[in-house]
């Protein structure tokens, strides 16, 4: 009974309609206000919804489907099936079934107005076909251009396919996808299933990083880490950062941010420094009206960016078990990502390949942050 009751109150916001409703062919998208975070509930709507007694036709089996992600302050977008808007599984697999029809598509989002040559900006071109994928030949300057050069799968020798089953299952609403849970989808090694994750979520950061908040914009404080410190100095697994929200004239976010600290307080508070640091990298300041609300024991509840940090947090708990500082920022960038396509009624998968298509690839070792390691060796005459 606790688990249904649960499970009914997580879906009280199928009933409550929030804002608009947009109808497309034979598809509806309602915002939607939540009484309850929907993270902590999802688990137990995905056990009610596989429940053996519950029907893949029922009307209770749909309802659970349509529960997918958290959007804005307590405000759900709900989506007709699992799929994320237009786009299904089945649809995508049968869309994207061949290398060739990978190839096209990301043709079409590099060069969305035709072939431009990156040397000599000619425009006709011939296609070379005896790679595993094509070259275009500039027919002017016979400059060679490659397809994934200057996209964030460069340098990669795995399939086309492969790469856009991955975006796709990173485009989709709740609860994303680990590294572990991609190598098993497209059959490759757990480091490479976790660098193509990473090389995505780079491109979703440089993606956010183009657009600064303007406005009524307000900034507010939050912590990703240990769960309850009473002590006045900052923990150790504690990670301080900077929420900045673009607010509408109802007082809605309509865009946001969440970025870390360059330096991790001692003590529990923002200073002067790391405000102005923000507001410089991610607020246009002359067209904005900004407020900060830094101040340690001010309520929640003015927090307008609060209940997204909530779950943002539930989040990556629950998918990725917990993080460190080290990459936890192209984490929080991912989240924030997908809520502002959300928020903006834009379609994830489309955006996020136009994304990776524009995006340049970064190495290994550019994202672990590790340094090369050369062993000492005694050279006669060599200093070591």
């Amino acid at each position: 009974m606790y688990i249904i009751f649960l499970t009914l109150m997580a879906t009280i916001p199928l009933f409550q309609e929030k804002k608009r409703i947009v109808e497309g062919e034979g598809e509806c998208n309602t915002l939607l206000v939540s009484p309850l975070p929907i993270f902590p509930f999802l688990q137990t709507v995905r056990s009610l919804s596989t429940h053996s007694s519950l029907s893949k036709d029922s009307s209770l089996h749909k309802n659970v489907c349509l529960l997918i992600f958290y959007v804005g302050t307590n405000v759900l977008s709900v989506w007709e099936g699992i799929g994320m808007g237009e786009l299904r599984l089945e649809e995508f697999m049968s869309r994207f079934n061949t290398e060739e029809a990978c190839a096209d598509y990301l043709f079409q989002q590099k060069w969305p107005e035709g072939f431009v040559c990156p040397r000599c900006s000619h425009r006709q071109f011939y296609k070379i076909d005896t790679r595993r994928l094509p070259l275009y030949e500039c027919a002017l300057c016979h400059y060679q251009a490659s397809l994934i050069v200057g996209t964030v799968m460069e340098g990669s020798h795995t399939a086309l396919q492969k790469w856009f089953l991955a975006i796709y299952l990173v485009s989709q609403p709740f609860p994303g996808i680990s590294a572990m849970a991609l190598k098993e989808e497209i059959k490759v090694t757990y480091k490479t299933a976790w660098l193509m994750l990473h090389k995505i979520r780079r491109a979703m950061s440089e993606a956010d990083a183009s657009v600064q908040l303007s406005g009524i914009v307000q900034v507010h404080d939050a912590c990703y880490g240990r769960p309850y410190n009473p002590w006045h100095f900052t923990h150790a697994e504690e990670h301080p950062l900077l929420v900045g929200v673009n607010l509408n004239e109802q007082k809605e976010p309509t865009y946001i941010k969440m970025k870390l600290l360059v330096e991790t307080p001692r003590e529990k508070r923002i200073n002067r420094q790391e405000k102005e640091n923000f507001a410089d990298r991610y607020i246009k300041s002359e067209e904005s009206k900004v407020e900060f609300i830094t101040e340690r024991l001010k309520p929640r509840r003015l927090k307008k960016g609060y209940p997204l940090f909530v779950n943002a947090r539930h989040w990556i708990n629950e998918t990725f078990h917990g993080l460190g500082r080290r990459h936890l920022q192209v984490y929080l960038d991912e989240f924030s990502y997908r809520i502002n396509r959300m928020l903006q009624n834009a379609p994830l998968f489309d955006s996020l390949i136009q994304c990776c298509a524009s995006s340049k690839a970064v190495s290994y070792r550019t994202i672990v942050g590790r340094r090369r390691r050369f062993r000492q060796k005694r050279l006669a005459g060599l200093p070591i």
